[in-house]
């Protein structure tokens, strides 16, 4: 094991826990901005606990041929579709979180009604974030 593999697991655990890009958005937007860093602070340990749990677990019944990819070692049966479209549903909610800004700034200036309380309000968010979510989807895949 050398450099390269270690830097490598450090940048993966480091890109785990990334989402500063959005930390002031996600501020702004609560109803108590103070309770950021108690937000911030429980996140944090809990995706800290999960990844620690699942590395530890996972070495433990592994040993050294742990791969990088974990989905690589279920078994092809129900497990293994349970975690690819638990997999697809995190990367949904977590591409939703961060085109928040985007999101946001679009509807400033194309929709602003959708910016406003309301059930039809959040019905317009709704169309804009998933129309945003359907081009990228569109833009990756072509």
């Amino acid at each position: 094991h050398g450099f390269l593999d270690y830097s490598s697991c450090i940048s993966g655990f480091v890109f785990a826990f990334t989402g500063q890009n959005i930390m002031l958005e996600m501020q702004a937007e609560m109803k108590t901005p103070s309770d950021f860093p108690k937000a911030v602070w429980l996140s944090f340990s809990t995706l800290f606990t999960v990844y620690a749990t699942v590395a530890v677990l996972s070495y433990l019944a592994c040993g050294e041929n742990t791969p990088g990819d974990l989905l690589l070692v279920l078994p092809h049966d129900w497990r293994k579709s349970a975690a690819g479209v638990l997999m697809v549903i995190h990367l949904m909610v977590t591409y939703t979180i961060s085109q928040q800004v985007l999101s946001r700034a679009i509807c400033a200036y194309l929709l602003p009604e959708a910016l406003q309380d309301g059930i039809v309000a959040r019905f317009k968010w709704f169309f804009v974030t998933s129309a945003m979510m359907a081009a990228c989807f569109l833009v990756a895949n072509l």
